[in-house]
């Protein structure tokens, strides 16, 4: 690497590498071959590039019912070639410093790398936001496509997170919003899950009657 880094050669390079950036920030020029050339290719004759293939992502097709935030993170995360070049010249730089103060054998590969992956997130907000799924508070659920946090509608139970709403349990009721359950009135209970509102707690629990508008205990 040392050789190449100092001569012309022409070669190929796989990133990420940053074996061969200089100090400077200089990286190596990619070579632009003539377009492919099916025919020349049959007959053995090699002077124009290869055909171009776009990289994709493949995934597990159970992937997002099991996790929806880690779906959600690898379907949107993306890479400029602008930001690669910039992560290798940072990385190059960091190890070319330890190795001058420490020596080589002080780089740990996994912690520099942890570093300069950090360090591009602190500096590059707005290219990483759109990669994060709402996490919603209390009373909010996200919608499908985890991009944006809803009020909780009425007659649902919202814990917060990505968690979906869940119905509102017996013998409470829930308004639109609500983070925690809010108990029927005493005496008085719902017909089952689901209570919107305090209107929807119309039945007396067992043990007490209706009397007028409101619900006795039968033991009084």
């Amino acid at each position: 690497y040392a050789a190449a880094r100092k001569s012309r050669f022409l070669f190929g390079w796989y990133q990420p590498d940053d074996s061969l950036v200089d100090l400077a920030g200089n990286l190596p020029v990619l070579v632009q071959m003539p377009p492919t050339n099916s025919l020349e290719y049959v007959q053995g004759i090699y002077k124009t590039g290869t055909t171009q293939y776009k990289p994709r992502n493949y995934v597990w097709r159970g992937l997002q019912s099991t996790d929806r935030l880690v779906h959600f993170f690898a379907s949107r995360f993306d890479l400029f070639q602008e930001d690669m070049d910039g992560l290798m010249v940072s990385s190059r730089r960091l190890k070319d410093s330890i190795a001058a103060k420490y020596g080589i054998s002080a780089i740990d590969d996994a912690a520099l790398g942890r570093q300069v992956a950090c360090e591009w997130a602190q500096q590059n907000p707005s290219r990483w936001r759109s990669w994060i799924p709402a996490i919603c508070p209390a009373g909010q659920y996200a919608d499908d496509l985890l991009a944006t946090c809803l009020a909780c509608p009425s007659g649902s139970l919202c814990a917060g997170g990505i968690a979906f709403p869940q119905d509102c349990p017996q013998d409470y009721y829930c308004p639109s919003g609500t983070e925690r359950a809010l108990p029927c009135p005493e005496g008085r209970t719902s017909s089952g899950t689901g209570a919107k509102s305090e209107g929807d707690c119309a039945q007396c629990k067992p043990g007490y009657q209706s009397v007028m508008t409101s619900c006795v205990s039968s033991a009084v």
